[in-house]
């Protein structure tokens, strides 16, 4: 490929910029798209309605984007905003008396107060007179931290209530039924949910493994590193030395930095934070699971203990563990707000954060979601990596995965969530079919239908696992985002591992490869892998790319933009295909991450981490030359949504790419906050990239900041 030299220069000075202002086409976004249903104001009712006195919340639509003029006329008239609700809603609080004011700006279409009723998940059941006093555990979302101490307060004052964990945004506790609706009336709720069963996303399959220890000759593919191209990473240097990982799980090891295990042994910053709100001095840091050991060796693993044939992805990273766990379960009440384990680890330097857990909502955005979404958008540089979820099933016996199965908080917007696709390993671990696997609670196979039925789990690296959870979510984001080997993984074995009390010969988690390492599979597998990657990635976007503080999604993004389409799967074409469609799709999001063609992006790859970003209506331009290849990927951490929303997405920039010939490439994607664009075998030429600012109710001082990869080939 020939390029101008002068205009590649140019280019990676970000020197090619053209910023333009867009006229925004109104129109009136006359539904609130809330989870307990839709709700049309009237204008009308709403702008005759009289004033009403004291203070509360109220909810202004307007008649189109709202602009950051809007929003200061708001706040001029003393009222404070809570939240964004789709369709161009603000959520406010302030007097009554004053409402008239902002019912008469000119983009203000309606009015109205804003009902308690909206603020309340429907999965909370109705309260009879024989549950009405029965306990809920319950995640309380706060619109913003000057809520917090008054409702603690309040709270604490009624006996029938238990408040478990509180931070600035979130609090647990146990409510009543009958109760549930009163405090919803408080100012300061956003949203009001019963806390799901949080647990580890390793995947059980069942089933004995095929060898009680595995004796094979080592092929090279036992950690999953080799599948994803890390050997060709590491021979140019990229190991992630310099950078600092970090994982909060069932814990590591001993528990002692003295004796951790050797392949553990480079953790340098090794510290433990175990039982963040629940201060039993009897607790220790050891890892009786092993979950959380297996976790780790996948990050940082330096192979010690194999002559280097088992590692980590990024085995020269320093590592920052923390234990989350209560003996031998995660602590569901800390694990409800990202400040918990995030606030620690910002404090040791970590920029990725990995995460082998979640609960299993069937794609929603919950409060556990937003709260994550957050702390991301309030902490831009630090990327947050969840498992998918092991809920992959064909219902339908279709012999095909069913949608809508991702968990939380892997549904959030800002994290990247992982699923599993399948390692390349013929012995250990476990090698049935697939059909054999754990089946569901009437006994039947979750996977009944060939091709899936006879397959096994690490027959070929260009499959998904039967097992990921797949996209989209509820509100039709693309999820997963990216997958990694998550079948039949070996990595680090905990030394604390306590036998199976009702089966004391089981093998723990997926078998023994030999005195120091495991198989394992699930995707608590493929995110640790993930997270190696990410950790390699900022290593090479600072010391290649010239970023001194990469961004998450500028990481997020060359992760996504470098994957391998594994499409159409490993079952071919047809009526059974694996992978419907080419990248992105709601199985392998992205792709399968590909170290060894992201650390080859040479000069020619514009890398851009625009930390300022687009304004609504701007529209920022980039110039390349192609022979007629292009990829452009647009990745931006956005604004957290609403959890009483329908939709996720707050703010919305657009990309097009624009050819030689004035042909103009566009997703259109008014859902997802990531969009990119592939044109193959187009026109000779230069050709234009363009990033538009939609709708930005609420940027940062009224920007959206982006990531955006370019590839001329």
């Amino acid at each position: 490929m020939t390029f101008q030299k002068g205009l590649r220069c140019i280019l990676c000075a970000m020197a090619i910029t053209t910023i333009s202002f867009l006229t925004i086409t109104a129109y009136s976004g006359e539904i609130l798209k809330l989870k307990t249903g839709d709700v049309k104001l009237d204008s009308k009712l709403s702008r005759g309605v009289d004033l009403i006195s004291g203070s509360r919340e109220f909810v202004v639509q307007f008649s189109g984007p709202i602009t950051l003029a809007d929003k200061n006329e708001i706040q001029k008239h003393g009222f404070k905003i809570l939240n964004y609700i789709p369709d161009d809603a603000l959520v406010i609080y302030g007097s009554g008396e004053a409402l008239s004011q902002v019912r008469a700006l000119s983009s203000v279409r309606a009015v109205e107060v804003f009902n308690s009723i909206w603020k309340t998940s429907p999965d909370f059941n109705t309260a009879s007179v024989f549950t009405r006093s029965q306990k809920v555990l319950t995640h309380i979302r706060l619109s913003n931290a000057s809520y917090s101490e008054g409702l603690q307060t309040i709270l604490g004052q009624n006996k029938n209530i238990k408040i478990h964990y509180a931070n600035d945004r979130v609090i647990v506790a146990d409510l009543p039924r009958n109760e549930v609706a009163s405090i919803a009336t408080f100012a300061g709720v956003e949203w009001m949910e019963p806390i799901a069963k949080i647990q580890t996303m390793e995947f059980d399959p069942g089933v004995a493994p095929q060898n009680l220890h595995f004796r094979g000759a080592a092929t090279g593919y036992e950690s999953g590193t080799k599948v994803m191209g890390f050997e060709s990473a590491w021979a140019r240097g990229f190991d992630g030395a310099g950078e600092v990982a970090a994982m909060a799980d069932t814990g590591l090891d001993t528990g002692k930095i003295a004796t951790l295990h050797k392949d553990l042994s480079n953790t340098k910053n090794g510290e433990f934070v175990l039982g963040f709100n629940i201060p039993i001095p009897l607790f220790s840091w050891k890892d009786t699971v092993g979950h959380g050991t297996h976790v780790a060796g996948s990050i940082v693993g330096t192979g010690a203990m194999s002559n280097g044939l088992i590692r980590g992805g990024a085995y020269q990273a320093e590592f920052f563990a923390q234990g989350v766990g209560i003996g031998e379960m995660l602590n569901p009440l800390a694990l409800q707000s990202p400040k918990a384990t995030l606030d620690p680890a910002i404090a040791k330097n970590v920029h990725v954060h990995s995460n082998s857990w979640g609960a299993a909502s069937k794609g929603a955005y919950d409060a556990m979601a937003a709260a994550y979404d957050d702390y991301i958008w309030n902490h831009p540089d630090v990327l947050v990596v969840f498992a998918a979820g092991n809920e992959g099933v064909d219902e339908n016996k279709d012999g095909l995965i069913d949608e809508g199965s991702i968990g939380s908080p892997g549904t959030a917007k800002n994290v990247m969530t992982v699923g599993a696709s399948e390692n390349y390993l013929g012995s250990g671990g476990i090698q049935k079919t697939i059909v054999e696997m754990k089946p569901k609670e009437d006994g039947t196979s979750r996977w009944p239908a060939e091709p899936i039925a006879s397959d096994t789990f690490s027959n070929n690296p260009n499959g998904m696992a039967a097992f990921s959870s797949r996209g989209p979510t509820t509100d039709g984001r693309l999820k997963p985002d990216i997958v990694a080997p998550g079948t039949n993984i070996v990595s680090v074995r905990s030394s604390m591992i306590k036998p199976d009390a009702q089966n004391p010969t089981k093998e723990p988690l997926w078998g023994v490869y030999d005195s120091n390492y495991l198989f394992c599979g699930g995707t608590s597998m493929a995110t640790p892998l993930a997270s190696g990657a990410a950790t390699v990635t900022r290593q090479f976007l600072i010391k290649s790319k010239g970023l001194a503080t990469p961004s998450a999604a500028v990481i997020k993004a060359t992760l996504m933009h470098t994957a391998y389409d594994m499409y159409p799967g490993q079952y071919g074409s047809g009526p059974t295909q694996e992978l419907p469609t080419q990248r992105p799709n709601i199985h392998e999001g992205y792709g399968r991450i590909d170290m060894d063609k992201l650390t080859r992006m040479g000069q020619e790859t514009i890398v851009l981490d625009e930390k300022v970003g687009v304004a609504l209506g701007e529209a920022k331009t980039y110039s390349v030359r192609s022979p007629g290849d292009i990829t452009a990927t647009l990745v931006y951490t956005d604004a957290p949504g609403t959890a009483s929303a329908q939709k996720a997405l707050v703010n919305d920039i657009d990309l097009a790419v624009v050819a030689p010939d004035g042909r103009v490439f566009t997703k259109n994607d008014h859902v997802n906050n990531n969009e990119i664009i592939e044109i193959r075998g187009g026109l000779e030429g230069e050709y234009t990239v363009k990033v538009t600012g939609t709708n930005i109710p609420q940027g940062k001082n009224g920007k959206q900041p982006y990531a955006l990869i370019i590839s001329p080939y």
